[in-house]
């Protein structure tokens, strides 16, 4: 039998065991980690981001870059899929000069391998912008994630993934900018495409959705913003789990608009629910919690 069948054999058997809403425990991911081939971690760490486990996901994929760089070659696609996955949860983890170094350099490679144009490369490139925007640098960001979206858009096509992400990327960086027009614009168009091509609960749908409920409350329209917050809360409780960092953070969001609709009874309700659950499930010194506290 090989190590890989144990470690499919040991999530299944936990899984099975576990109630509805339950996380399999990071001491059965670790072991099965520890057995599998590069392309489970990679499936493994894939779930866990999707699940809000950033610290594991980042592991597992940095489990899968190092085999897979080891095994085909640092420069592989699958090498370079797996190390641009990790750069994207650095970023999550709150490493984002760490992630915007690692996406230079998959650009680079990617670049020299396959052409400038290359949806690697391309996607890289918006993954370094959007680090940028995290190290409060919104004017860079915003310069590469307009080159990328026309680069993307001439090479791969308008509605090509790679393309639409840019511009959705591009909607946050205006938003920093103050640039609160072509933000909300931005926003609406990349959403309406999403909607239509992915679904209404898609997380890239929803995603762009939050974004435009953070432009609609920056433009003073607080009650859009309330009922955007609230629509997008009840969708990615029902998909993603009420613990999950997403969830929690809408969540914070709109309690932050109630305030400010003056509804302060029910702000401060949901702010004391969120830092119970955020420090049940993170700990007691996570940002979520001390900003709900706060």
């Amino acid at each position: 039998m090989s190590t890989s069948w144990y470690s499919t054999t040991l999530l299944d058997a936990v899984q099975r065991r576990a109630r509805p809403g339950e996380y399999v425990p990071y001491g059965t991911l670790e072991a099965a980690l520890a057995v599998c081939t590069p392309f489970d971690a990679d499936n493994l760490a894939s779930t866990a981001y999707r699940h809000g486990r950033y610290h594991f996901a980042e592991t597992a994929w940095l489990s899968a870059y190092t085999a897979l760089a080891g095994n085909l070659g640092p420069e592989h696609p699958d090498a370079l899929a797996a190390r641009e996955s990790r750069a994207n949860v650095l970023r999550e983890l709150g490493r984002p000069a760490e992630a915007e170094s690692e996406h230079r350099a998959i650009a680079g490679i990617a670049a020299r391998v396959f052409g400038p144009e290359h949806p690697r490369a391309l996607s890289a490139r918006s993954g370094r912008a959007f680090a940028l925007i995290r190290m409060g640098r919104p004017a860079e960001a915003e310069a590469e994630f307009r080159a990328v979206r026309d680069a993307a858009s001439r090479a791969l096509g308008p509605e090509h993934d790679v393309t639409m992400t840019s511009r959705h990327l591009h909607a946050i960086a205006l938003h920093n900018l103050g640039r609160l027009a072509e933000a909300e614009a931005e926003n609406r168009s990349v959403l309406a495409v999403w909607t239509g091509d992915l679904g209404a609960e898609d997380l890239g749908t929803l995603y762009s959705r939050g974004n435009l409920a953070s432009v609609l409350y920056d433009t003073g329209r607080r009650e859009e913003a309330q009922n955007e917050a609230s629509a997008i809360l009840a969708i990615r409780t029902r998909v993603l789990g009420p613990e999950h960092p997403d969830t929690l953070h809408i969540r914070a969001f709109r309690a932050s608009v109630l305030r400010e609709l003056e509804r302060p009874a029910e702000a401060e309700s949901e702010h004391r629910a969120i830092a119970g659950i955020a420090a049940r499930v993170f700990g007691p010194d996570h940002p979520q919690v001390l900003s709900a506290r706060k």
